[in-house]
């Protein structure tokens, strides 16, 4: 992708992305919804020091093919109520199936890159009926966070 398609992506998703905050009970959970309703969805998990937006690269391709594409932050205790002491990783699944629920989708494709990965792995798992495909990036055994991660 060349610098002004980049430009482009992101002056296209800024215009019709819908963004959205959906409290679970953990945390708010803020969201984006870019793409049409009826499009398959897309669900994409950033990694531990990612956002959401920084696959908009990628999702305006996905849009353009009739994808429906949907971001959200995972939580950070940084005035999104979560207490991360006691989230746990189960959680993370837990949080992503709820936001289908919220948005109304039985099942989406899933793709989570780094941390992520984990999550739609735990999602694949604990939620398998909710999960069509799942496609993950940089993924990496899970292990507890240490404080400083938590942080």
């Amino acid at each position: 992708m060349t610098a002004k398609e980049l430009d482009a992506a992101l002056t296209r998703h800024a215009a019709e992305a819908r963004p959205g905050v959906y409290v679970t009970p953990r945390y708010r959970l803020r969201y984006f919804v870019w793409g049409e309703p009826g499009g398959v969805p897309v669900v994409f998990t950033h990694g531990l020091n990612d956002v959401a937006r920084s696959f908009v690269p990628v999702m305006a391709r996905l849009v353009d093919a009739g994808k429906r594409c949907i971001g959200y932050e995972l939580p950070n205790g940084a005035g999104d109520g979560a207490n991360l002491g006691m989230y746990r990783h189960r959680h993370y699944a837990d949080d992503l199936a709820s936001l289908l629920d919220h948005l109304g989708e039985p099942a989406a494709d899933l793709f989570g890159s780094s941390f992520g990965s984990t999550v739609v792995l735990r999602t694949a798992i604990e939620h398998p009926t909710r999960v069509r495909r799942a496609v993950v990036q940089g993924g990496f055994a899970r292990r507890p966070l240490n404080w400083a991660e938590r942080g």
